[in-house]
């Protein structure tokens, strides 16, 4: 939970948060550069030779990084604080000229079979945005890190909005496999309970009774609706 108490622009850092990885890329339509940074000062050298900058922060474990990106990119000390605050519902704030974005980021473990959601935090300025992850390098935005350097769809031809765009639209995205994925799962539950009934009768069981699949009602794809419109709140037009 955030601590009310701190003044504002308190940057609140996890004693065991992972220490900051930095990869970037800038691009243009003729090109792009992929660099993995060693501080954010090497930053400036993209901003000055390309027209759109994508900085990405994996790890909030250095308040001297952290304030070092907030300079060279003008980021607002309330937005910062909002990045180290792991608890943000998704939302939208405008800072002046700049915006600033917070989308939950669905993470799996592999199979699907169990997933978290991450706090993916962005900073959009008129050539750049700054995406910053709290955990360590991996997440599900590498079909926008392929289409830059392939130079495929719109991107590499687009401003600094649109890649936010991207990126957001490709975590979106990220839910759909997950939400089938249940509905697969609570599908063959029910599938079992049927095939269980006619063996729990045999064996002469007199009082069978399942829950039906949730996805099959509509109470149950309230409930599914729900759940990820809580997930994506701020994003997803109410209904």
């Amino acid at each position: 939970m955030p601590n009310l108490n701190l003044p504002p622009g308190t940057l609140q850092l996890d004693p065991e948060a992972t220490h900051p990885a930095l990869t970037a890329f800038g691009f243009s339509p003729a090109g792009f550069e992929e660099v993995a940074l060693k501080n954010p000062e090497e930053s400036r050298d993209l901003i000055a030779r390309w027209p759109v900058v994508w900085l990405n922060v994996d790890g909030l474990g250095d308040e001297e990084i952290l304030r070092s990106i907030q300079a060279i990119f003008g980021i607002h000390p309330l937005a910062m604080a909002d990045v180290t605050d792991t608890t943000q519902r998704a939302k939208v704030e405008q800072y002046a000229e700049n915006t600033f974005l917070v989308v939950p980021m669905p993470k799996t473990r592999g199979d699907l079979t169990r997933f978290e959601s991450e706090q993916l935090s962005m900073y959009l300025t008129e050539r750049a945005v700054i995406s910053f992850q709290a955990s360590a390098p991996g997440d599900c935005l590498d079909v926008i890190r392929e289409r830059i350097r392939t130079g495929k769809g719109r991107v590499r031809t687009s401003n600094a909005a649109y890649l936010a765009y991207a990126l957001i639209d490709t975590v979106i995205d990220a839910y759909f496999p997950l939400v089938s994925d249940m509905g697969d799962r609570l599908e063959t539950l029910e599938e079992l309970a049927i095939r269980g009934r006619q063996t729990f009768i045999e064996a002469g069981g007199t009082h069978f009774a399942y829950l039906p699949c949730l996805n099959d009602s509509e109470p149950g794809m309230a409930m599914l609706r729900s759940l990820i419109g809580r997930e994506l709140a701020g994003w997803l037009p109410q209904t």
